[in-house]
């Protein structure tokens, strides 16, 4: 399913054509729920751990995160060249590459690539006669029923055309950017890249054209990834888009608001604010700022953790990720909330499960001495029909961050990344309910 137009507003406010833009975030069905429904889950997590078996640890964690994108449910847009050609993009402060698949990954766009691969006689049989098979008869589709043909990931995906872009500028310098459960490689090119369909644009940005892209990005509702973290963390040092576009903005920042929709599909579920701060959303008089401790990602210190009875005074490594939709944290502490709480450590979700109807107290994080009260609403999540404790057990390895702040922390707090000031801040999101 793909996610529905997503509206922009723009507002340019100076002489100095100085703005801010707002992008609608649009929450849709992740790829877990979306296997969970298919009953593929266990065998994807099959594959997904024999492929992490075969990668050194250094090299996941040398340029990317060790965790894959499994559970993203919320999408926004990027306008690429001239015209302007629209992607569906995972908005990401935990990475800061920016990459789409390229024109030629996989086959004819909007094709399955195993329309390339059939005999011309048989190719309407399983396809599209008029857009998939060139050159063919178009006989009725009238033999699809019940087939079960292999596809290129990139065949659903929106593709990125130089050819139709006047303002495309060719590079050729060769990406691969590795992920926990795969990889997206391919060349780079330069050209116009606009925040959603606004005229905060920079006319020389680079990003990777992937012409493969894993298999786990199929089941993605996304074309490719807009990474937002610091410079250092590019694969390629090559200067992320928020980074040369800065400038044109009112302020050198932006914030995340996500809002509670829990199972509901194809619904607005949060805002992206560039140069502003989103006040409607935000109670940006209570915003409390702690400086960034490491310039890759998002990465700040939290002084401690607790929930009812148990209590971590420890500081620990933490980063604030648009990208991941529950929060990572070390196994002894997800073990001790999770029984704190009640829960059953489920090897299906990786999780721990709790009654639906559970109504628990507050897991509390210290952020600069402050206590940061996350409800229940936001950290318990329904999925396939059960409900989780949104925590999952990671381990980073060597100096990176030991916790990955996810969607449930970004529901109770809305996230303000302060390029300019060097720090990230934190204000009480407002939710109807």
């Amino acid at each position: 399913m793909r996610p529905l137009p997503i509206l922009l507003f723009v507002s340019l406010l100076g002489m100095a054509l100085a703005a801010h833009v707002q992008i609608p975030l649009r929450r849709v069905k992740s790829m877990m729920e979306k296997l969970m429904e298919e009953g593929k889950w266990e065998t994807y997590q099959k594959k997904r751990d024999e492929y992490r078996k075969r990668l050194p640890h250094e090299l996941i964690s040398g340029s990317q995160i060790a965790y894959d994108y499994g559970d993203i449910v919320y999408i926004g847009q990027l306008s690429i060249g001239t015209p302007a050609q629209r992607f569906n993009m995972i908005l990401d402060t935990g990475s800061s590459d920016l990459w789409v698949p390229d024109s030629s990954c996989g086959g004819i766009p909007g094709c399955p690539d195993y329309c390339n691969k059939l005999p011309k006689d048989q190719c309407p049989q399983f396809c599209d006669p008029a857009m998939c098979c060139p050159g063919s008869s178009t006989l009725p589709l009238n033999a699809r029923v019940g087939i079960q043909l292999d596809q290129n990931p990139c065949d659903l995906k929106h593709r990125f055309n130089s050819s139709a872009s006047s303002s495309y500028q060719k590079n050729g310098q060769q990406f691969t950017i590795q992920y926990g459960t795969g990889s997206a490689q391919g060349f780079l090119g330069q050209d116009v890249v606009c925040l959603g369909d606004s005229n905060v644009c920079y006319s020389k940005q680079l990003f990777g054209q992937a012409t493969q892209i894993a298999d786990f990005f199929e089941n993605q509702p996304c074309d490719g990834i807009f990474g937002m973290g610091w410079p250092a963390l590019s694969v390629d040092q090559v200067p992320p888009l928020l980074n040369n576009v800065v400038s044109l903005l009112d302020q050198p920042l932006f914030n995340v608001w996500m809002d509670r929709k829990g199972t509901q599909q194809d619904v607005v579920g949060g805002l992206f604010t560039y140069g502003a701060l989103d006040s409607v959303n935000c109670d940006t008089s209570k915003i409390v700022y702690t400086p960034i401790t490491s310039q890759t990602y998002w990465q700040f210190a939290i002084q401690g953790v607790s929930q009812g009875a148990y209590s971590s005074k420890m500081t620990y490594q933490v980063i604030s990720d648009t990208g991941t939709s529950l929060i990572g944290a070390p196994q002894a502490v997800v073990d001790a909330i999770g029984k704190q709480l009640g829960g059953t450590y489920s090897p299906f979700y990786g999780a721990y499960t709790i009654d639906c109807n559970a109504t628990p107290d507050d897991i509390v994080i210290t952020i600069a001495g402050q206590p940061f009260n996350i409800s229940y609403k936001d950290y318990i999540v329904s999925l396939n029909g059960d409900c989780v404790i949104g925590l999952f057990g990671f381990t980073f390895g060597g100096f990176g961050p030991q916790w990955i702040l996810g969607d449930p922390w970004i529901r109770s707090f809305c996230n303000i990344y302060h390029i300019g000031g060097v720090k990230i801040g934190f204000a009480p999101a407002y939710h109807s309910s």
